[in-house]
């Protein structure tokens, strides 16, 4: 586990991220991982992220920084699905899931795409 001491408004807070997704959002921002560069981009970055949102209330500030990283880590058409995912569960009271998983190995997203849910060099049979 990565520790970054951080601001939320006007106190100081320290944010966990896992040592692997870390690595991967040093990665991305173009930092070589697991040096103390990479920890000052990735902690730069999440300062960013928590400046823009300007929510100094915010709890559970761990959790919220590891879906921002996620979200940011995956492609923007994946990202834009599971938002508008959200948008339309059955909680928001504007309809379906468009992601609720279905009971079969494989079938078709959203968008239409088809998914293949084994892993590389996994074989399905199919039921």
């Amino acid at each position: 586990m990565n520790r970054y001491h951080l601001t939320l408004g006007h106190k100081r807070t320290t944010a966990s991220l896992d040592t692997l997704l870390a690595d991967l959002l040093a990665i991305r921002l173009g930092a070589c991982p697991q040096v103390p560069e990479a920890h000052g981009a990735v902690r730069a970055w999440l300062q960013h992220r928590l400046d823009q949102a300007n929510d100094p209330g915010r709890i559970r500030v761990s959790q919220w920084l590891r879906d921002q990283a996620v979200l940011f880590l995956v492609d923007n058409h994946l990202s834009e699905t599971y938002l508008d995912g959200l948008l339309e569960s059955p909680s928001s009271g504007r309809g379906a899931n468009p992601l609720k998983p279905n009971d079969q190995v494989g079938g078709r997203t959203p968008c239409g795409q088809s998914v293949d849910f084994a892993l590389p060099g996994e074989r399905v049979d199919s039921a």
